[in-house]
């Protein structure tokens, strides 16, 4: 009983985040960039996260091949570069979609002018295979109703509607619809919205709640490391380079830097010329959550194996006490996360200036070009 109360409490959460948070209902704050086109923004996430993804794969070839394999996923370092691979695989998947939702918008509303226009179209059915037409340009509102009425059509009552025709697209489906009125004559209907929510309502349902969990995905993956990727270079540059002795093989150095410092150059740039993804306040919990796995993580690894991930987990340093570490841990973030609430805040008002007169200046030099 306690587990369906939790159950159904968890789900009506997720459902409220999903449906109910207004950045998520507009889904341009994810696939789109205040100064960069679209497809160039889509190109930019896939090549970064093949990037990253080919770094991942060869890191741990070479960890398994020096017998290091098994604590390999122990590493902050790794995880956050897990996620950051993961970030911008879901971002290039969302910008993609959305790149190829605009792309074919203007061209369906133009053939929906063409091929769709009301009491102006009619369909006509071949008697002689059973195959159906569309039969455009029917002059009259009394010839369409004359074509439609002398359609063939399956056994239907009274009040029943009948799909004739139909085409599929990528994001929608139209169709023709016949619908059947209490003396028997049939009407084609013009406005087939509601007819096309009753047939597709579930499966479309079913796509935006998909849709809604990657762009929450994104967005949780973003705030996450872009604080994280800061931590990573911070310790290892200032604590843990100095007592590894530098990098011995020239693949070391490629993983080593990449893992370390180019994981923050790359949220960097996507902070300050990529994103438009905003920061919540509210979502602090989110990365205090994985700081605190992380560390009995940590500390799973020294009870069980009796080997620490760093150093300074040890119980050794700072008196022998491990809060202290946990604490200093936690401040770091959540001085990195002050500072990311402050740059995000400026960005959301600034670029927005810049944008619009970058824009304004674009389109006068145009119209001097014209004249």
């Amino acid at each position: 009983m306690v587990v369906r109360r939790v159950y159904g409490w968890a789900k009506q959460q997720t459902q409220c985040f999903l449906f109910h948070t207004p950045v998520l209902q507009d889904d341009s704050l994810f696939t789109t960039s205040w100064f960069v086109p679209q497809p160039l923004l889509c190109c930019a996430r896939a090549t970064i996260f093949a990037y990253c993804f080919g770094v991942l794969v060869t890191n741990l070839a070479v960890n398994v091949v020096h017998g290091a394999g098994w604590n390999w996923a122990a590493y902050f370092t790794t995880l956050t570069y897990v996620g950051i691979t993961m970030y911008f695989g879901v971002a290039a998947y969302n910008t993609a979609v959305a790149w190829r939702a605009a792309s074919k918008l203007p061209a369906e509303q133009q053939q929906q002018q063409q091929q769709w226009v009301g009491q102006n179209e009619a369909l006509a059915v071949d008697e002689k295979n059973g195959e159906i037409d569309e039969m455009s340009l029917v002059s009259a509102d009394d010839s369409a109703s004359e074509v439609i009425n002398a359609m063939p059509l399956p056994s239907v009552g009274a009040g029943e509607i009948v799909e004739v025709a139909s085409r599929r697209s990528s994001n929608s489906r139209r169709s023709s619809v016949i619908y059947v009125d209490a003396s028997g004559s049939k009407t084609m209907a013009e406005d087939h919205v509601e007819y096309e929510q009753a047939m597709s309502g579930a499966a479309r349902q079913r796509d935006n709640t998909v849709h809604l969990v990657l762009l929450a995905a994104q967005w949780i993956l973003y705030e996450s490391f872009t604080c994280f990727a800061p931590l990573v270079t911070i310790m290892y540059w200032a604590l843990l380079y100095p007592m590894s002795g530098g990098f011995a093989l020239a693949a070391d150095v490629w993983m080593g830097v990449s893992m370390h410092a180019v994981n923050s150059v790359l949220m960097g740039v996507e902070v300050l010329a990529l994103s438009r993804i905003p920061y919540a306040l509210t979502h602090l919990g989110v990365l205090l959550t994985f700081m605190t796995l992380y560390l009995g993580l940590t500390y799973f690894m020294v009870a069980v194996y009796g080997f620490y991930v760093y150093p300074f987990f040890e119980a050794r340093y700072f008196g022998g006490y491990i809060a202290i570490v946990c604490l200093l841990v936690v401040d770091i973030i959540a001085i990195i996360w002050v500072a990311m609430v402050l740059l995000h805040y400026w960005r959301d008002r600034a670029y927005p200036r810049w944008a619009a007169t970058l824009k304004m200046s674009s389109s006068r030099a145009i119209g001097s070009s014209e004249l």
